[in-house]
Formats: structure tokens, sequence, C-alpha cells
């Protein structure tokens, strides 16, 4: 095998990644901020506006959030990258945690520093006397003990994740019901991690997992895609994620314990089935999803239109795109692309981050960059911009930029705000009660459940009673029976934090009516798989007719990214539902022990670039550039021949195939340099993960090509085609990575005349299109019919 060339990753993944629609402008000329605003475009009714810029300090923020009393938290992140520097987390850095005391003042804001020496912070959660960061290898509390709104202590609460590439570590710091943190952690990271209480865990590759605020109780929750960079919870409690590179996941009802498919094989559980897409024809035309910020305020929020719309950050494109959503019997949902929310003429505008703020209009958080694809040039190339930032407020002239202080609320004021409509301020409600532990406001909250017609609100109370571990057996009687299913799995999903007797969370559950939503199903069986307190054989009886049979399970598939996966017709469903049933009926057993990945994961050789290749590629770059740009005709039929014939064994065009590197749609928005620089020069800035990998075995026979899985016992290759070698372990001598070498070798184009590389690429970016011009300029989409635009003008 080691005479293969093997194919697998065009551009080395995140070369051409995928990652680099509308890539990188690096004759694009920053704009100040105030010159910047002159180039958006926004639906009629809409105006927006300058938060704040690096004039005022906020240099290249990463997330967004608000606190219980209206302020915006944010960050500088002005190291980025910090790639395989270890010791550089445990210096003195000069990225700050910025803090917006009125952020929803329609003028621009000076934020107040409220911790500086940082070191890259990606995530901020606001949390008690200060804030929770994501910071490299760690989780730490800042925290203000002196009541001066500065940070003076700094507390780790779990360190030891991976730093083996900046933009897949701990990121999306998000608080959940039951006194949970959640966060994401990236395909690239791996480690064992240490919590507050000395308890060690493995945790490697693509994870969604949450801990308690004091740093312990660290679990996983999912298992899959490649960088989620996003974690939205709608009013009803449903949760929201997308995987960054587009492989039908741009959006995705999160569920819990399900596994994603992703570029390197990570499970939730050994026998988890793969989810299948849930947005495969959406096509928004982008390789980085970072946020997505759901349109539900009836208090404060956009107009009615405007409801229910989801919002994707789509910082490779620069736009926010909207989306809207239906549900089909089975509760799936479905999703449709609508005209675009924002775009920019300013080829540098990337949007990274969304989210609703207390007066319910759409905050972003502008990374403001040439160069937005993380490894597709050098990280010290200077054109990676260090400096610039923005802040931008999105609203409607209805909207107005008064918000209460819910922070500073009595205890009797914050049933009032719980019940706003108002998504911020019912969620910092909840906060509060929870919090201060207000046990005195429990019979308000009963009172809400026994007389409020919005889902919303219910849900709101039950979060609360959750946290105050209250529990009254005919209050959820009636939650149990509620004709949303939302509520029902809210209701459901308290029993694991407050723990009532089991008896009589037995005694509410098989009195419910026979449950058909499998979202409500699914938390039921988490239940018992979950719970300490002893199961009887009646529950286990109640519990297996939920199980359907294996010669009764449907196996109905679908076209997925690498292959065929279970359709949502109740075939992924049933089989999911066993599964956790499965782990009910195990979870006495022993725990498989997680794999160390560092073992085998050294460099064992690096490869020096020939300079006379490099310049001599870099001269062929330059001059098929030109011969493209100036060609008039492509054949893209026999583009498409010459991709089948070198990529297709690895590359699908679209969002499902057989190729297990990343599908190559949308290719339109690549500039035709960058996808011969990633055929050409796939060395050019290849990440850790994606270097060819080679095995040495104890005979001597070696193999080389993509590490795609590891186990405790073995180490897959994948070559292309999506054949897989699994060699064990016990039959290495050495094994590792190769630097300097791509697994897709520089001879995709050997042999190719100069017309037959203009007929492949031009293929790329216009698929579906017989033949095309190839002229660089693209014509201007026309406005959609539906929503009148306008340019945005300067503020008075």
């Amino acid at each position: 095998m080691k005479n293969y060339y093997f194919y697998v990753i065009l551009c080395s993944i995140l070369t051409i990644s995928y990652a680099e629609k509308k890539l990188n402008y690096f004759n694009a000329q920053p704009l100040d901020a105030l010159e910047q605003l002159k180039t958006f475009t926004v639906p009629e009714g809409f105006v927006i506006e300058l938060v704040a810029s690096e004039k005022e300090g906020a240099a290249k923020p990463i997330s967004l959030m608000f606190d219980d009393a209206g302020r915006l938290w944010t960050q500088t992140a002005t190291q980025y990258p910090q790639d395989k520097k270890p010791k550089v987390w445990n210096s003195q850095g000069h990225d700050k945690i910025l803090v917006f005391k009125n952020p929803t003042q329609r003028k621009i804001q000076k934020p107040h520093v409220f911790a500086d020496g940082m070191v890259m912070p990606v995530s901020v959660l606001p949390w008690s006397k200060g804030c929770i960061v994501a910071q490299g290898p760690d989780l730490i509390y800042i925290s203000d003990e002196n009541n001066d709104f500065k940070a003076d202590k700094r507390t780790k609460l779990i360190s030891g994740f991976g730093t083996q590439d900046t933009h897949t570590g701990i990121h999306q710091l998000v608080r959940t019901p039951g006194n949970w943190i959640n966060f994401s952690q990236g395909c690239l990271g791996h480690g064992t991690v240490t919590q507050s209480d000395g308890k060690k865990m493995t945790f490697n590759r693509s994870l969604t997992a949450r801990f308690k605020p004091d740093g312990t109780n660290l679990n996983i929750t999912g298992a899959g895609m490649n960088n989620i960079w996003s974690w939205a919870v709608n009013s009803q409690g449903r949760t929201f994620i997308h995987e960054a590179n587009d492989f039908g996941m741009a959006m995705v009802p999160f569920e819990r314990d399900a596994t994603y498919k992703s570029f390197f094989k990570t499970l939730r559980y050994p026998d988890s089935p793969y989810h299948p897409p849930t947005s495969q024809g959406l096509k928004l035309g982008g390789t980085g999803f970072s946020g997505i910020a759901i349109s539900n305020d009836k208090l404060r929020g956009f107009p009615k239109e405007w409801q229910n719309v989801h919002f994707v950050a789509n910082p490779i494109t620069g736009k926010i795109n909207s989306v809207s959503y239906s549900r089909d019997k089975l509760g799936n949902f479905k999703f449709k692309k609508l005209q675009d929310f924002v775009s920019s003429t300013d080829k540098m505008f990337r949007p990274i981050c969304v989210t609703f703020g207390p007066d319910g209009c759409l905050y972003i958080a502008d990374w403001y960059n040439k160069i937005i694809s993380h490894n597709e040039v050098s990280n010290n190339h200077p054109a990676r911009d260090k400096t610039r930032g923005r802040i931008w407020r999105v609203r409607h002239k209805s909207q107005s930029p008064i918000v209460p202080d819910v922070l500073q609320a009595a205890n009797p004021e914050l049933i009032k705000h719980l019940q706003s409509g108002n998504i911020w301020e019912m969620r910092a409600a909840w906060h509060q009660i929870a919090d201060r532990q207000t046990k005195e406001l429990i019979p308000d909250l009963y009172n809400i459940i026994n007389n409020s017609s919005d889902a919303s609100i219910k849900i709101h109370a039950i979060w609360a009673l959750t946290d105050l571990k209250a529990f009254n057996i005919n209050i959820w009687k009636k939650l149990l029976v509620d004709p949303n299913e939302n509520i029902r799995y809210e209701a459901i999903r308290s029993f694991s934090s407050i723990q009532p007797p089991i008896h009589q969370v037995f005694q509410l559950l098989k009195e419910m009516s026979p449950e058909k939503s499998y979202y409500v199903i699914n938390e039921i069986i988490r239940f018992f798989r979950d719970t300490k307190q002893i199961m009887l054989k009646e529950h286990l009886a109640f519990l297996l007719k939920f199980k359907t049979p294996l010669e009764k399970l449907p196996n109905n598939t679908i076209k997925g990214w690498g292959g065929k996966l279970l359709a949502l017709d109740g075939s992924y469903q049933k089989v999911f539902a066993n599964l956790l049933i499965k782990k009910v009926l195990t979870k006495d057993k022993k725990k498989i022990p997680q794999v160390d990945l560092a073992k085998w994961s050294k460099t064992i050789e690096t490869v020096q670039i020939d300079t006379k290749i490099a310049k001599k590629n870099d001269h062929r770059i330059k001059k098929l550039t030109k011969f493209i740009s100036q060609s008039p005709n492509a054949n893209l039929k026999k583009g498409k021949q010459h991709f089948q014939a070198r990529c297709a064994l690895c590359h699908s065009i679209e969002t499902s195939g057989k190729g297990f590197s990343p599908p190559l749609a949308g290719g339109l928005n690549r500039t035709v340099e960058s996808i011969l620089t990633a055929m050409l020069k796939p060395e050019a800035a290849i990440e850790d993960s994606f270097r060819l990998y080679r095995i040495i075995k104890k005979d001597g026979s070696r193999l080389e090509g993509f590490k795609s899985a590891q186990d405790l016992f073995s180490i897959t290759l994948t070559f292309m085609g999506g054949s897989e070698v699994k060699t064990k372990t016990d039959d290495i001598q050495k094994a590792g990575y190769v630097s300097g070498r791509s697994v897709m070798p520089s001879t995709i184009t050997a042999g190719m005349k100069d017309q037959e590389i203009l007929d492949l690429v031009q293929y790329i970016r216009n698929p579906n299109l017989s033949k095309i011009k190839t002229s660089t300029k693209q014509k201007k989409k026309k406005p959609s019919t539906k929503v009148k635009f306008k340019k945005i003008k300067l503020l008075d």
C-alpha cells in the first residue's frame, strides 16, 4: 500500500477546506467602522448600528453574552491563532474580557475591562461574581471578590483540554437547567482533563459536554460533527447546533447522546448509529457556520413576519442568512432558506457570532479580517488582521432600547419578569430564582403552570422549579399530559435533577397517555439510565415497552456525507431509542476505558519542503490563474470527467456521496487561485491531523494514509475510495505523522494540460452548469422580490 497515492483530502480537508468560500481577499482594504456601515444591506424597516469597534477597544471579539443586568460580555482575541504552543497558556497575555454596561443604548459604546492578561479567550459566560471563560486548555472562573467590577481572582475549574488546533478548542459556554454549563470541542483537540475535585477524564475529538459550575461532574452529551460553533435555545427549550462544514448539518435540532458524522470516527457509544443529515437541501453556501440566533421574542422582538426565524452567522460568505422551519408528522424539522438578512460589499465583514439582546435586537460579532480560513495560509501571514473588530446591532425601527435590570429586581418581581415574553428577561428571571434559591416563589411558579396558556412561560417556570428542586406530584401530573411535547419533555428532564422518589416518577409516567414523540420517549429512557435509585422489575418492564424488536426495525436509508445513513422516517429514531434502552440495561457494567490519542499522535518524520518545487508551483499557479481568468469557456462535461477520475474517490460535489473528505458544493464562491493552491501545494498550511500518517509494522511492512479512527486496540487508516485498513496496535512497531506531507499528494494535476485544469477548476466552481463563461466577475443577484431592501446610511 505504500506506493498508493492517497487522494484523501483535496486541499488537506480544511486547507481548500471548504472552509474557504469567498475566502481570503488579500487585496481588500480595511475600512473605518463608520465607512463599513455604509456597505450593509438589510430588509426594509431595519437599521444596522455600530455598538463598538477597535477604536473603543473591541478588537477581535468572538463570543457575545448578555448577563442578567443587560450588560454585554465579550473578549478580545488578538493573539489568535495559537496552535501547538502549550507554554503560551501559562504566560501573561494581552487579551481582555470586556463588558459593555449599556449596550442597548443607541450610541457607540466604550467597554469596561473586567480582566486583562488573558491569552485568546474564546468563550465568556457571565456567572456569579464574574464569568467562566474557555481559554486554551482551561475552563476558568474569573471573579470580582472586592466588588469593584474588576477581576481579582482566577480559579481553574477544569484543565488539560487539547490545544493542538486553536479553532477547534473548547468553546460555546451555555447555561442550561439543572445547574449545568454546556460546551463543545472540535475534531482536532484531544487530551486528558482534570476536574476541580481531582478526577481525570479522557476528552478526545468532537464532543459536546456539560459540567457543574464548580468544575465537577464533567460528562459527555454527544459526539461528532467537526466543529460546533453554535448552541441556540429557542423559547420552548429546543436546542439547535450546526456543523461548521456543510454536510447537510447547517441546522441541527440537538439530541443528547446522539453521534454525528465527523472527519474522524468519534462515537458517543461504541455501538452508536450515526444521526442522519437534518438540513441536506438547505445549501447556505458556507463552510464556517459559526452561530445561530433564534427570533422568538414576543415582547420586544422583531415584527411578526420575522418571528420563528433562525439567523445564521456565515463568515465565509460574509452574510447573516435567515432560515425558516416546519415540522413533519414525526416531529422532524424541515428547514428553508429565506433571503439573506444582512450582507455587505465589504469583503472583510466576517460575522462569527450572533445573539439576541435584552432589547430584542440582533447583535453581531464581526471578526473583520481578510482571512477567515484557519489554515488556508500560515499563522503568521501578513494579511491576518490582529487589531480590528466590530460589534453591530440590527434592529427594527419599532424597537425600543429600554430594558429592565433583572439582577437588581426584588424577589417578588422575578415572577413578573419570568412571564414577560422577552426571552432574555425570562431567562434572567430563571437565573436569579435559581441563584438566589428563592423557595418562597415556589407557589407562584406552580400557579403559572396551572394558569398560563403560554408554553414558553410554563417551560421557564419548570426550569426555575428544577433548579429549586421543587416537586409537586399533582403539578407534574398536569405537565405530563400537556399537548405540547416540549412541556412534557422539560417536565421529564427535570426528574434527573430533582430526583423525586422513583416510585412517584414511575406512577406519573405509566399514567401518561401513550407517548408518540421520540423526543419525549428518549428523555423517559434517559431518566432510568441516569438515576442512581434502585430500579425494580416493573420499571424495566415499562421501559421495554419502548423497545422495537430487531425483526421489526425499519432499515430505510438516505444518502449522507460519507455514505448511507438511517432515515428519519422512524428507522433512525427506533434504533436510537433501542440504544438508550440498552444503556439502561447495561449501566451497572464496568465502563469501557477511553482511548489515549496522544500515545500514537507523535511526529515520526519531518519532510522539508523543496523550495525549488514550491517556487515552480507558485509560478504555475500564477500562470494558470491568469489563463483561467482570461479563457472564454470551460467544458464542464470534461471537467466532471476529470473530477470523477481524480477527486471523486474522496470528495463529492454535494453534501452527500461516497467521498469521506469534505463535499465541495458551492465552489463558485471560491477563488480560482485558492483552488489551484490546494491542488498544487496541499502542504502549504496543513493542520496536524491531516498530515500523512505512517504505520510501520513489526513485520517490516508499511502503511500510509489518513488516520480516521483509533480505539483501544487498533488504528484505522482510510485510503482513496473510502477503503479502510485496521491495524492492531500489538502489531505496530512505530506509528505517527509525517510533518510536511499532506495526505493528498501534490501530483493531483500531473499530466494535465492547462485547458484540462481549467475544465476541472470551473466544474468544481460550477458543477450544475453545462458550459460557462469564466470571467472572474460575477453577476450580482437581484434582491428578493418578497422583501424590499435598502442601503444603510450613517446614523444621525
